[in-house]
């Protein structure tokens, strides 16, 4: 779920859009982002509150809608919001989401201010599990950023919009070669120049800038204008800074490889490495 931008409109507001897709009555508006609108509902049969995601008609044609759809589905873990239902109805594309009752991290930051480091690494190794669980399917997200995590209420941190994500392991992937996916501000330079090619690396680095991010309070830009995390933030340890900044290298092969081997370094800085 892409919520960098809310909007509190009813359903109606929004031309084209079924009031029911796939049994599902679509309530309010919980975001509206890039690649769609996400509106809440309740499941009639399984009498779950879901979320559903319509997305915006120019993104995409319906193969590659399905593509994606799919391979979304494969990432059935904990720290991932898992996919229900997939659909094309009256010619709205649709995905129907677990429903987080919680914030982004992204509100986290803007409600709260930078984080203490110790809860903003706990909050990152949740986030990398989720993105370690994607990549062990052989999927790159492409789109991580600190809006595109979800925090319940008891703290559970959960990878959303797997919309944009490609896999590494067959042809599925129809992004054309110039096409950017993701996000400008989180996106690793390989990523801007070739989005179809990207490896597990390109999550990583977008994975330190979320985490710069609770650390600092700024965005990669800003965060890089201020002189780095240590100038930011005087308590935050230097391991802590480097592990950033490796993460955030300009060359990917100078990066951690994948979420598995970032999960591994911040439970060393935590001290939870068996």
């Amino acid at each position: 779920m892409n919520d960098d931008q809310n909007d509190a409109s009813s359903v109606s507001a929004t031309p084209h859009v079924p009031d029911v897709l796939a049994g599902v009555r679509l309530g309010r508006v919980l975001g509206v982002g890039g690649m769609g609108r996400v509106y809440h509902g309740r499941h009639p049969i399984l009498d779950i509150d879901v979320a559903i995601k319509v997305l915006h008609p120019e993104r995409g044609d319906e193969d590659r809608f399905l593509t994606e759809a799919r391979l979304a589905a494969r990432v059935q873990h904990d720290r991932v919001v898992r996919i229900l239902h997939a659909g094309i109805e009256e010619g709205c594309r649709f995905l129907i989401l677990e429903y987080v009752d919680g914030r982004t991290l992204k509100q986290v930051v803007e409600e709260r201010g930078r984080l203490p480091w110790r809860e903003a690494l706990h909050l990152a190794l949740q986030a990398a599990e989720g993105l370690a669980a994607a990549h062990r399917l052989g999927i790159v997200h492409r789109d991580i950023k600190p809006s595109n995590f979800l925090l319940d209420g008891q703290g559970r941190v959960k990878l959303a919009d797997l919309g944009v994500a490609r896999s590494m392991l067959g042809s599925s992937d129809i992004t054309a070669a110039g096409d950017v996916v993701g996000t400008v501000a989180y996106m690793a330079p390989e990523q801007v120049e070739d989005a179809p090619a990207v490896t597990p690396a390109a999550d990583v680095y977008a994975l330190g800038a979320t985490l710069g991010y609770l650390l600092s309070g700024l965005t990669p830009q800003r965060l890089r204008k201020a002189g780095g995390l240590r100038q930011v933030q005087g308590d935050i340890p230097q391991t802590v800074a480097a592990l950033v900044q490796r993460m955030m290298a300009d060359e990917p092969w100078d990066r951690p490889s994948d979420g598995a081997a970032v999960v591994g370094e911040l439970e060393r800085l935590l001290g939870l490495g068996t």
